[in-house]
Parts: structure tokens; C-alpha cells; sequence
């Protein structure tokens, strides 16, 4: 099973959210700061055919809450669609489903759809608590609310290594070794022990 991780929003530092951690299918799915609730913390689920090298590229997002994943409201290809928390479906769709991109800012990934290649965005650039995720088209220039970390569970930010885990945006800027994103330098966690490679290739 994967590690969990929080995924950080490069805008204002706060993480993904199930909205008052509500067990309910189609609860909606915001920004809000860590408390290190179990709505807050969020594995991969390998998906969907491995890439050239053998790697996996798409995945599930779920949720430590219950098992839900994130979810495009309706497969609605609209740009402003909601993401909420759902059931996995069967047979899979791809409004589940989810590639992580490189960006060219260092530590920082787009999530992006399978449905329509719309990637995460807190709504308007609202740094309000609670505000509400969505899907959208890829800003140019980049744009912070658009850009999220993976940080461990236990407060680590991962060594992240080059795998089909982080595939390279078009947008994206020559590779180089990532270092700690500014809202892991600037509030480390006081049991964060090591540093650990969260985009190790899935044990067998």
C-alpha cells in the first residue's frame, strides 16, 4: 500500500480537503489548512496501463477518510466543475482518474484529469479557508493555484525521483533535482525524522 501523503497547494500552503470530513458521496472537496485529518491525507491507487518504462503513470486519488476518490462532478468536461469525493466507479472512468506532471517550479506537479486534461485549481485563486477545488484548463504563465506538493504524512517532503510518476509538462523546464517546496522549509514538522522517496516504483 502506498504511503499517504498531504497534497500542498503551492498558493497559500494549505492541503486538499474532504469538506468537513463528510463520509457522503459527492462531498465536495476544498483547501483548507493542515490538521492532519484523516480527510486531509490522500495515497495513490495504480490505474490504467503502465507507460514505456514499465512505470505507472495513472492513478486513483484516495482518500484515509473512506476510500473515496477524487472525482470530476458528473464526467462534466466544463471548465469550473467541482471535484468531490465519489466511490470508485466500475468499469473505471476518467473522471477518476489522475497523471501528475511535472511543472517548471521545483517540487511542484500539476494533477491532472484523464477526462479532459484539465488539471486541479482552487477556485479564483481564493486563499479563504474552504474554498472550493476545481477542474480547469492549464494556465500560461503558471499559476500557484494550480501547483501542489506531496508531502508525507509525517511531515517529510519526498526525495522525488525522475518515474513515471512525474511526467514532465509541455510547460515545464529542463529537469533538475527537486528540492524542499518553501511551505516544507518554512514549517517543518517537529517528528519529521527522514526524508523517505514517495516515487519509488510500486512494490509487487
Amino acid at each position: 500500500m502506498s504511503d499517504y501523503f498531504f497534497i500542498t497547494s503551492k498558493l497559500n500552503g494549505y492541503v486538499l480537503d474532504v469538506q468537513g470530513a463528510n463520509t457522503a458521496a459527492v462531498t465536495p472537496i476544498v483547501s483548507n489548512p493542515q490538521t492532519g485529518a484523516p480527510s486531509q491525507l490522500w495515497q495513490r491507487v495504480p490505474t490504467g496501463p503502465k507507460d514505456r518504462s514499465g512505470g505507472q503513470s495513472q492513478y486513483y486519488i484516495q482518500t484515509k477518510l473512506n476510500n473515496f476518490v477524487l472525482d470530476i462532478k458528473g464526467s462534466n468536461t466544463a471548465p469550473v466543475t467541482p471535484i468531490i469525493n465519489y466511490p470508485i466507479n466500475s468499469p473505471a472512468s476518467n473522471n477518476q482518474i489522475w497523471q501528475i506532471v511535472e511543472s517548471s517550479v521545483e517540487g511542484y506537479f500539476y494533477i491532472v484529469s484523464l477526462l479532459n486534461s484539465f488539471v486541479l485549481d482552487i477556485t479564483g485563486s481564493n486563499t479563504a479557508p474552504g474554498t472550493q477545488v476545481i477542474s480547469y484548463p492549464q494556465n500560461s504563465p503558471t499559476s500557484d493555484n494550480q501547483l501542489w506538493s506531496f508531502v508525507l504524512s509525517d511531515g517529510t517532503q519526498p526525495v522525488v525521483k525522475k518515474s513515471a510518476f512525474a511526467k514532465k509538462s509541455a510547460f515545464a523546464a529542463t529537469a533538475t533535482p527537486v528540492k524542499k517546496s518553501a511551505f516544507a522549509a518554512t514549517k517543518k514538522s517537529a517528528f519529521a525524522v527522514e526524508k523517505k522517496s514517495a516515487f519509488a516504483p510500486d512494490k509487487k
